[in-house]
């Protein structure tokens, strides 16, 4: 009996520790958190932080070159609140990098908790939170989009568990983060549709809550501000492409490879090439290859969908491999892309190497996505002489490579979990039996 209450309760005391471990290290991020960010990005959140503090949460529209989405100006205005006048935010506006941090840290949390047993747990996600170029993007540029992403990943997570209502919440939120996470509708469709049809009342319930937490989001902007910012909300959304018409905004990707480098984020993409402009070429070619990331989920889907007798489960490695592939190819072959847009696909690619000890891509990604933020922001080499641009093995071709292997090893890793042809025969075969067992002469 004394045996059977230590066991139950060493878990408790493991939790209790390593909760402090999280928060030890989370300190030492703070205190040793860079003074640097983007040139760009740091002077905007300075501007709209002190523009919420002296007009409101809800006029934080009229600032003219606001075009971020809802959410995140919750967090300019509690970061306002703490900093406690407009001086101390222009003092102090580095510390906002530790918004996106904590979202790095639940983040990390969030990819280890389809891992068995509390120690592995504990250590993947503390290798996680070592891993620079997972933090590069908060810690040191001073970006968001660990924010959006670890939404994502909760509602692919609540997908998975079958949990469509929580999922359909975390991807208002992840949306009302940025705009970004609309590239991650189609898979979650394919996970919401099928627990959708198992229960009438999980699909109006799940678009309900979700309408719900939309609203509240809104209300500042609808009712409590000089006007109503809806409208000006949705045309952000809208406008989102298209907002600098450039081949590239320093994302090494495949346009690195088939054009001169030096002019890229200059040249606009409205140039034609083959009849096209570099624009459409990009979105036709993101299409292209995200319906081949897709096949395998969509396939199943559609099996268990015809033949729900007989599904079979959709594998969670399958899912994070194939979220993780759908930034990556929107990054790789879109126009206008920044280089921090590549952030999404790291949480996934984490996830995916914890279930199934299958490491390199994840790793190969991590060194292309920090090699990728430095030859940006130059943050190792304005502060420790590091040069990553000027090395011929590191430059952006290099690096463009090294995302073309990302993405061809991801899709070896992602049909090595599925065999699409005999998914699509068994499912045309269940469909056909099916119907001859119903059918009056069978």
């Amino acid at each position: 009996m004394e045996q059977h209450k230590q066991n139950l309760t060493w878990p408790g005391k493991l939790r209790v520790k390593y909760a402090l471990i999280y928060t030890a290290w989370f300190g030492i991020m703070l205190w040793a958190m860079p003074k640097a960010a983007h040139f760009l990005d740091i002077p905007f959140w300075r501007r709209w932080s002190t523009y919420i503090f002296e007009h409101g949460l809800s006029n934080v529209y009229q600032v003219e070159d606001n075009n971020y989405n809802p959410l995140f100006h919750y967090f300019l205005y509690v970061f306002g609140l703490l900093a406690g006048s407009t001086v101390g935010i222009a003092n102090k506006i580095y510390w906002i990098k530790a918004f996106p941090l904590v979202f790095d840290f639940v983040g990390a949390l969030a990819a280890v908790s389809f891992v068995k047993g509390t120690q592995r747990r504990f250590a993947l996600s503390f290798w996680l939170l070592l891993n620079i170029g997972y933090l590069y993007n908060s810690w040191v540029w001073g970006q968001v989009d660990s924010i959006y992403t670890c939404f994502v990943f909760f509602a692919a997570a609540f997908a998975l568990r079958g949990k469509p209502i929580g999922s359909l919440v975390f991807y208002v939120l992840a949306i009302n983060a940025k705009t970004q996470a609309i590239i991650f509708l189609p898979p979650l469709l394919l996970l919401w549709i099928p627990l959708w049809l198992q229960s009438g009342k999980k699909f109006p319930l799940a678009v309900l809550s979700a309408a719900a937490v939309q609203f509240l989001i809104l209300i500042p902007f609808i009712w409590f501000g000089d006007e109503n910012y809806v409208r000006h909300i949705i045309d952000i959304n809208f406008n989102a492409v298209g907002f600098y018409k450039v081949i590239s905004m320093g994302a090494y990707n495949f346009w690195h490879l088939v054009t001169q480098h030096f002019g890229i984020t200059i040249q606009s993409d409205d140039l034609i090439v083959a009849g096209l402009t570099y624009r459409n070429w990009g979105l036709i070619l993101f299409c292209l290859s995200s319906f081949i990331v897709l096949l395998p989920l969509f396939v199943i889907t559609v099996r268990n969908l015809l033949a729900p007798d007989q599904a079979v489960p959709v594998e969670r490695s399958l899912v994070f491999i194939t979220f993780a592939l759908i930034p990556i190819c929107f990054c790789y072959f879109n126009t206008e892309m920044h280089s921090r847009y590549w952030h999404a696909a790291l949480l996934f690619l984490a996830a995916y190497s914890f279930v199934t000890n299958r490491y390199f891509v994840f790793v190969l990604c991590s060194v292309a996505y920090l090699l990728n933020l430095e030859s940006v922001l130059k943050f190792l080499q304005e502060n420790y002489h590091l040069y990553i641009e000027h090395n011929p093995l590191l430059n952006h071709r290099a690096i463009s490579i090294l995302f073309t292997l990302v993405l061809l090893m991801g899709l070896v890793e992602l049909y090595r979990l599925v065999d699409v042809r005999l998914h699509v025969r068994e499912g045309i075969n269940n469909l056909f039996s099916s119907r001859k067992a119903t059918s009056p002469n069978a």
